[in-house]
């Protein structure tokens, strides 16, 4: 009993000394654990969370997950005991525990025996799942170093498989060299299981292997399928090549069925799989491309892929020995079985939806980037790098497509990019040239293989619309690939159903329009196209990228170019040409910018637009479409004189055409407006080589150098053609001999005499006719007519966009394409002609709107009515844009007498047409109908399309520039510019100034004027002038119920003998108000004021003094021309200083109250000064206008336009010398134009400048000030209607001075008892009609202060011219006198004719004030 006691008591004391002891250890863990956990929150505050994971993966190495492996408690008291371990556990626990119990775990002094539990739990889980961790990692570098091992095994083993077929292939060889056998071309053929075996084993090695299985994966095809992975390029890439030389294409090249590795694989699922994935790698081998260095991948083995993939697709190439009926259907299996997995005709959807039409959605590259990520999901990070930089087509269940690998290829791994970022400076060095020999095998294999069906016509059409969707709008594409592999769409279609001689790419063209027919035909050819690449990516559109690839290629082949005229198929170049057309209709406005930064805006669909710069690479090939000698070439070569019987249609005259030249005739020889008729029959021979200083330096520093030895036969050829021709003479000699010149060719090109050789292609001119289309639409869209509608006054815009189509002001190279067209070409007379040969149809003829007209060309490509239709209008526009442009340099000499550009009858058949034209434009076509006050427009059927608009524009100008050429020297009788009765209606209508100055709006007064007589637009101004007078200051007239009297005015005090100084200081200022009255009180010369009352007379002879003075050549503000017509003086500023600009700005404003108060004044300003006054300087008339201010000056610059000899020896440049207060100023015509030498090629350009700077830059500043003044008192609005002639008429009425005195009595009142029939009156117009003309205008001015008629006639005078008579007792009791506010004379009953003669003169010659009244 007590030695039970004893034991219990024992058990129980080592019992309660385990509990102390274990409750002491908890409370020392306790203690340690609340300190762990105060070092562990100040470590979170200070580490971030990337760094806590790579901390947990440091603290936990491989060896030691390995011994936790194998003991558990080990790896908790490990854990325990290591202060890193323990802090990596507890921040693994604040990731794994919810917040609340992380932060009770970390915030809680004293934690329960269920949340420690808790806890030691979750580190327990924790430290299983690194054992995990550690495990698979081990198990991963296991199965990897025995794959690699495997690879190395096997490769090797194929190696050597490989080497021994390549040796047994050599023993064969010589075998049959020694046995003289007489099939030494046959190759061993290895079996179709030596095939499968040697296959199976390549695609194991050039696999990538998984390292864990997937699911529903069938374990028989793991060698047939997966991602394409080369893990050595140079080595693997020799085994594919040997593999393929060695085995699969002497299976393919086989006869035998049994043979043929590929029909066996055929029969099977599992061998259909093989066969894709042998094709999959041979084309990764053949594209592969290191992102960071040059192609790894020799050429040979680029070649012998594309071989084998050529072979399988199209059939081997066998000599026709060996052809067979057996051999073509083992072929055609081959073919049917291979072919379609590389060549896809038509999308998925296009196949389902059964349109072939409908435009190929290639891969994106958003669709290839997703392609390569899901097919390498499952694999490692390190894996999933290298085989991103894999393309595309090299994971499983990808298409290869070759067509869209091409395109791949070209736009990202040739290059770099789609426009490499070098390409602006390092042109086509820009491409590796290994890249683009890889890219040139490439597209050779591939073209070849798609171009090889031609039996299946619908096929073979659905791939050549691809190809020209998908490779021809490839930026760059002629740089990116070999000029062989550019040589394959040049050469001659032997399989066109058709024409077998046209290149292939003209029989690409008539596919890709067959197919796309209504989106070419609606402008929408951009949606057939390829548009895989966004704008920010590829900084050009697809049309703009297809453009400049046809243009590169149309200007390589000898076809197409014209190079060689005797080469030129016309009937190819007028399909390239169409094509060309439906995309120079399409491209971004842009495109043909001549701006250095060329930008498009681009929509994210959200409302925001972000800019692009356009490459300027792209849009430089594009704009070649305009270079000149490419233009040139094209249009020489279209145009056969001798075939299109251009001179003898031209030469040809109507009776009409008699009747208007007799007409012509009576009216010249009565008329008095043949300015230039003298000047331009002067020839300028002999005066020129006795005056000009280009002349003397030619005959004597030029004349040594011509003579120089070696080159005599060709240097005296130069002198005999060089020189001046005179126009006059050579006019007559051919005319004697019945024949005349061709356009503007010249004299040594016509006498060259070198026969061409024979056309290899019959001419056809249509070709013509598709020339101007294409260049129609680059004229009408960037030559600044298409960008506005004139009529309407609206600019145009696309459908749904608010992108413009057309610019408003002109692009430099449309003016350089004008250039060529009128002065390399005889394209206006070529034109001309076969528009008047009615093979054409004129715009005319057309009952649809003139602005919605289009010439965008028809799908069809047969001569149809639609297709000849947009011929002839883009002819026409052509032949007029020209004629406007020719006429700038054509002086009257040439067009009278030379008949250039065309004989004069055929100019008044332009003016005929013209004028139907523009009538249908601006008052026959729906929306330009107007009635009393309102203008009614109409809405339009269609809209208005940039080639009507620029149609109309450019028709409106050579109209306007045919009349003004007109007005210097008559080309047909007035009545043939204008229309009958034209605004009759209209004027008769109105009663208010806003009435008449709505009219002005109207569209025949904006785009053609001249089609209202004078006469009609004379009154609507004057009707204009005068309602706005009559608001301004009210009315004059006797009426004592007057509603609006005369309105007190403006004094103005003027002393006799300082009218300018006083005008100026008093009037200057007044700006518009001098539309308001102005009171004169003169004063005289002692100060007292004269006793006359302005009621309008003061004002005139306000004027006329000053005008005396302000016009006197002496004062230097103005000079004369040769023909003693003012315009400003260059030095006025010498003389006056800076106030000169001042005066001139007063001028202009007394000009303009002159004509509001309808006073006519004397001087005659020069015509280009007229054009200022107007606000639209015509320089149609500079040259001329130059010829009346220099003649030396002119005659030089004939010299140089007619000079035939090379323009350089005349050692010119674009510089013009000046005189500078006694010395010389050289100022340059262009940036740089002291470097720049005249040449042939731009001496027009230097003749333009020259005139320019002479007749409008030198006369700027006091022009533009003259008219400042002018207009604030009349609105530049109501003078636009007329022309500088008219201008004249307006400002000085008739240009003579002529009183017709008949017109003056039927319009002339009496008072004071005279009558008409009395007897003193009848001496007095007796009189008057004795006197000469400057006695007439003396008594005229006597009466009205004007010494001229109203341009209307005197029924227009106001008031009208009166005659009060004056009764006296004996002749010397009065002299007449006037009161010039009422144009009334006061004539006294003198009792002869001889006395009231001598009287009246005495009274006008007087100069005598108003004390006489």
């Amino acid at each position: 009993m007590f030695a039970e006691e004893l034991g219990s008591n024992a058990s129980r004391r080592r019992q309660e000394e385990n509990r102390a002891r274990r409750r002491k250890l908890k409370e020392e863990q306790q203690k340690k654990t609340q300190q762990q956990q105060q070092q562990q929150q100040q470590q979170q505050q200070q580490e971030t969370d990337s760094n806590t994971s790579s901390k947990v993966q440091q603290t936990i190495p491989i060896s030691s997950s390995s011994a936790a492996a194998t003991n558990t408690t080990t790896a908790a008291a490990t854990y325990t005991v290591d202060p890193s371990v323990k802090s990596t556990v507890s921040k693994t626990i604040q990731e794994i525990l919810p917040g609340s119990v992380a932060t009770a775990t970390a915030s809680s002094k004293e934690l329960s025996a269920v949340e420690i539990a808790d806890i030691q739990r979750r580190q327990r889980h924790v430290v299983q799942t690194q054992k995990n961790a550690a495990t698979t990692i081990q198990a991963f570098y296991r199965a990897h170093q025995s794959n690699m091992k495997l690879l190395f095994e096997q490769t090797e083993l194929l190696t050597k498989r490989l080497q021994d077929l390549s040796t047994l292939q050599v023993l064969l060889k010589r075998q049959q060299l020694s046995s003289n056998s007489n099939n030494n071309n046959s190759t061993y053929v290895p079996p179709p299981a030596t095939a499968t075996a040697l296959a199976v084993q390549l695609l194991f090695l050039t696999k990538s292997i998984p390292y864990r299985k997937q699911k529903n994966e069938n374990p028989s095809v793991t060698t047939s399928t997966g991602i394409v992975k080369l893990r050595n390029m140079a080595r693997d890439s020799v085994l594919v090549q040997q593999f393929l030389d060695l085995v699969l294409i002497p299976g393919v090249n086989s006869t035998d069925e049994n043979v043929n590795p590929i029909m066996t694989w055929a029969q099977s699922h599992e061998g259909m799989l093989r066969i894709k994935a042998i094709l999959r790698l041979a084309l990764v081998v053949a594209t592969y491309h290191n992102n960071n260095t040059a192609p790894f991948v020799d050429g040979t083995v680029i070649g012998t892929c594309l071989t084998f993939i050529k072979a399988v697709t199209t059939g081997p190439e066998q000599s026709n020995d060996n052809v067979n009926h057996n051999n073509s259907s083992i072929v055609s299996q081959l073919v049917q079985t291979c072919r379609p997995l590389l060549v896809l005709s038509e999308t998925e959807s296009s196949a389902k939806n059964g349109n072939v039409s409908s435009p190929r959605a290639a891969i994106t590259l958003t669709t290839l980037v997703r392609e390569q990520n899901a097919s390498s999901t499952s694999l490692p990070t390190k894996m999933i790098k290298r085989v991103i930089s894999l393309p595309y087509y090299a994971s499983r269940n990808s298409q290869m497509d070759l067509i869209s690998i091409l395109r791949y290829h070209l736009l990202y791994v040739t290059g770099g990019a789609p426009i490499p970022s070098t390409s602006d400076k390092a042109r086509e060095a820009c491409i590796p040239p290994k890249e683009r020999q890889q890219a040139s095998l490439l597209f050779q294999s591939v073209f070849s293989i798609i171009s090889s069906d031609m039996d299946d016509q619908p096929s073979h059409q659905r791939l050549m619309v691809r190809f020209m969707s998908e490779i021809l709008t490839v930026p760059l594409l002629t740089w990116k690939v070999s000029d062989s592999c550019l040589d394959l769409l040049l050469v001659c279609n032997r399989h066109n159903r058709t024409r077998r001689n046209q290149p292939m790419l003209v029989s690409i063209m008539e596919l890709f329009s067959e197919a796309h027919g209504d989106a070419m035909s609606m402008g929408n050819i951009e949606s057939t196209l390829c548009q895989d690449i966004s704008l920010n990516r590829c900084n050009a559109t697809p049309t703009q990228i297809l453009l400049a690839n046809m243009i590169q290629l149309g200007r390589s082949s000898v076809q197409l170019n014209a190079s060689q005229p005797n080469k030129l198929d016309f009937e190819a170049a007028i399909v390239y040409f169409r094509f060309l057309a439906t995309l120079v209709d399409a491209v971004p406005v842009s495109t043909f910018s001549s701006r250095e930064s060329v930008v498009e805006w681009i929509s994210d669909g959200k409302g925001h637009h972000s800019p692009v710069v356009l490459s300027p690479i792209v849009l430089e090939q594009c704009r070649l479409l305009v270079s000149d000698t490419w233009a040139r070439r094209l249009f020489q070569s279209a145009m056969d004189l001798d075939h299109l019987q251009t001179e003898k249609i031209l030469s040809k005259k109507t009776d009409k055409d008699l009747k208007m030249e007799k007409e012509l005739a009576e009216v010249a020889a009565t008329s008095t407006a043949a300015l230039a008729a003298k000047e331009a029959r002067t020839d300028r021979s002999k005066a020129f080589w006795k005056s000009s200083v280009w002349a003397k330096k030619l005959s004597k520093g030029v004349g040594s150098i011509l003579s120089n030895k070696g080159n005599n036969n060709i240097e005296e050829e130069k002198r005999q053609t060089s020189g001046l021709i005179n126009a006059t003479a050579m006019s007559r000699k051919f005319a004697a001999e019945g024949s005349s010149t061709i356009g503007t060719v010249t004299v040594a090109s016509s006498l060259s005499g070198k026969p061409e050789s024979p056309r290899e292609h019959s001419f056809n001119p249509h070709l013509l006719g598709t020339l101007c289309v294409v260049y129609g639409i680059v004229l009408s869209r960037w030559g600044g007519g298409g960008g506005e509608d004139i009529v309407a006054l609206k600019r145009p815009s696309k459908k749904g966009s608010n992108n413009e189509v057309a610019t408003t002001t002109p692009d430099p190279c449309t003016q350089n394409l004008l250039s060529v067209l009128c002065f390399s070409t005889s394209f206006i007379r070529v034109a001309w002609a076969e528009i008047q040969s009615e093979k054409f149809q004129m715009p005319t003829e057309t009952t649809a709107e003139l602005r919605s007209l289009s010439i965008r060309p028809t799908v069809d490509h047969s001569y149809n009515t639609s297709s000849t239709t947009a011929e002839g209008y883009a002819m026409f526009y052509l032949f007029v844009a020209a004629l406007s442009h020719i006429l700038i340099l054509t002086d009257d000499a040439e067009i009278h007498d030379l008949g250039r550009p065309i004989p004069i009858h055929q100019l008044r058949r332009v003016v005929i047409a013209l004028k139907q034209l523009l009538y249908k434009a601006s008052c026959t076509d729906e929306g330009n109908s107007w009635s009393q006050g309102t203008q009614q427009k109409a809405a339009s059927r269609e809209e208005p399309n940039y080639f009507g608009l620029s149609l109309i524009q450019s028709s409106s100008k050579a109209m306007r520039d045919l009349y003004d050429r007109s007005s210097r020297r008559p080309i047909c009788v007035p009545k043939l510019w204008t229309i009958d009765d034209l605004m009759e209606k209209e004027l008769r209508r109105c009663k208010t100034k806003e009435d008449y100055v709505l009219l002005l709006n109207a569209p025949v007064l904006r785009v053609c004027p001249f089609l209202v007589s004078f006469k009609r637009r004379l009154r609507l101004f004057e009707r204009i002038i005068y309602t706005d007078r009559v608001q301004m200051q009210g009315e004059n007239n006797a009426n004592p119920f007057n509603p609006n009297p005369l309105k007190p005015g403006f004094p103005v005090r003027i002393t006799r003998g300082r009218v300018l100084e006083d005008g100026l200081a008093t009037m200057n200022n007044l700006g518009s108000d001098m539309r308001q009255r102005i009171v004169i009180h003169y004063y005289n010369q002692a100060g007292a004021r004269e006793t006359g009352i302005d009621a309008g007379g003061l004002f005139k002879e306000f004027w006329t003094d000053l005008s005396a003075i302000a016009f006197d050549l002496n004062f230097a503000l103005f000079c004369i021309n040769d023909q003693n017509c003012m315009y400003p003086n260059p030095s006025s500023g010498a003389a006056h200083g800076s106030d000169h600009i001042r005066l001139f700005e007063f001028l202009g404003r007394i000009l303009g109250k002159s004509l509001y108060e309808n006073i006519t004044i004397q001087p005659q300003f020069a015509h280009f000064f007229l054009s200022f006054l107007r606000g639209d300087y015509n320089y149609l008339h500079m040259f001329s206008d130059l010829g009346t201010m220099d003649s030396q000056l002119y005659d030089n610059l004939m010299f140089l336009k007619t000079y035939d000899g090379n323009a350089e020896d005349l050692c010119l440049t674009f510089t013009v010398t000046v005189d500078d207060f006694g010395g010389t100023k050289e100022i340059p015509l262009i940036p740089n134009g002291t470097n720049v030498e005249v040449t042939n090629s731009n001496k027009h350009r230097y003749i333009g400048l020259v005139t320019k700077y002479y007749v409008v830059d030198r006369v700027k500043e006091q022009s533009e000030a003259f008219t400042r003044g002018l207009w604030e008192v009349i609105d530049k609005t109501w003078l636009r209607i007329f022309n500088e002639p008219e201008l004249q008429v307006l400002i000085s009425g008739s240009s003579d001075g002529k009183i017709d005195v008949e017109d003056l009595r039927a319009h002339s009142r009496y008072a004071g008892g005279f009558t008409g029939i009395d007897r003193t009156v009848n001496r007095f117009w007796n009189v008057l009609a004795s006197m000469n003309s400057k006695q007439q205008a003396d008594l005229l001015r006597f009466v009205t202060s004007c010494e001229r008629p109203p341009p209307l006639g005197f029924s227009t005078l106001s008031p009208p011219f009166t005659i009060q008579r004056v009764g006296i007792l004996r002749d010397g009791d009065k002299l007449p006198s006037a009161s010039t506010c009422f144009n009334t004379l006061k004539l006294p009953t003198y009792s002869s004719e001889k006395v009231m003669k001598e009287r009246l003169l005495y009274a006008i010659e007087s100069g005598a004030g108003f004390e006489l009244t």
